[in-house]
């Protein structure tokens, strides 16, 4: 093993003081917040995590100490946002920890698009969650309330897009990862009675499984041929007939059922 690099050690020093800072600083504002201690142990923290991160920028191309740094800036930054209840700092923090993983995964990024759209999703929806906390626990963010929404589109897309795509380009396997998102954005959406967190979830869901059957009965059509293709077609038919039928008589029920659906979402978001 080689030596290690001296940047390195005073990168991870510096990074240790300022987390060890800003640790103490936190603690102390949360009991005593008009103590004279708190902001100079931020200062403290702030001065040694701009030592760390130039001290990891001189250890370029080596990726570990930058890492280090940028996990360490969003400690900082979630810290200062609860003990000075500031909105920009916490949604700054989940931003830091997608930088922090984009920069260790390298080459990755190249090879495979979930190594990069999977953590820029959950980046954006952290921070949409944060505001919405925000507005519900802190202070109402009026207008700036509705582009939450938005952002919080965008984050479920990059994570559920990319998997789902793959599954056609790359391999039907890549519905394992699709499959998973969706619930866990569907469970997401229930705990927090969100409805398009449940509806993109399921949404998902469905598509993955739709996509891998679909692929699979796309690679028999070339192999069926003469009486086979016909007889298909006519099962294919008749299935939809009894689909149509089946749709008409149960309106009444349908009608029920979307009935008491909008009653169960009455109260969710």
């Amino acid at each position: 093993m080689g030596k290690r690099a001296p940047s390195d050690s005073n990168c991870g020093v510096a990074l240790v003081l300022a987390a060890g800072g800003a640790t103490a600083a936190l603690t102390l504002a949360t009991r005593r917040s008009e103590s004279a201690w708190v902001a100079q142990l931020e200062w403290f923290s702030l001065a040694f995590q701009l030592v760390g991160t130039g001290a990891a920028v001189q250890s370029l191309p080596e990726r570990g100490p930058m890492v280090a740094a940028l996990l360490t800036a969003g400690a900082l930054s979630a810290a200062g946002g609860i003990a000075h209840r500031s909105l920009e700092a916490l949604a700054a923090s989940p931003v830091f920890g997608c930088a922090a993983w984009l920069v260790g995964i390298g080459a990755l990024i190249h090879e495979d698009a979930m190594w990069w759209a999977v953590p820029v999703g959950l980046a954006a929806i952290s921070i949409a969650e944060i505001g919405r906390w925000w507005d519900r626990h802190r202070d109402p963010l009026g207008e700036g309330k509705a582009a939450l929404v938005p952002l919080e589109y965008a984050g479920m897309a990059a994570v559920l897009a990319v998997p789902l795509v793959e599954i056609v380009t790359v391999s039907s396997s890549r519905a394992i990862p699709a499959v998973l998102i969706g619930l866990l954005l569907a469970g997401w959406g229930i705990m927090t009675k969100v409805r398009r967190r449940l509806f993109v979830g399921a949404g998902g869901v469905v598509v993955a499984i739709v996509l891998v059957f679909g692929g699979q009965i796309a690679k028999l059509v070339p192999k069926i041929t003469g009486a086979g293709m016909w007889i298909a077609l006519v099962a294919i038919g008749i299935v939809l007939i009894l689909i149509a039928t089946s749709l008409e008589r149960g309106r009444a029920r349908i009608a029920a059922a979307v009935k008491r659906i909008d009653e169960l979402f009455s109260d969710w978001e």
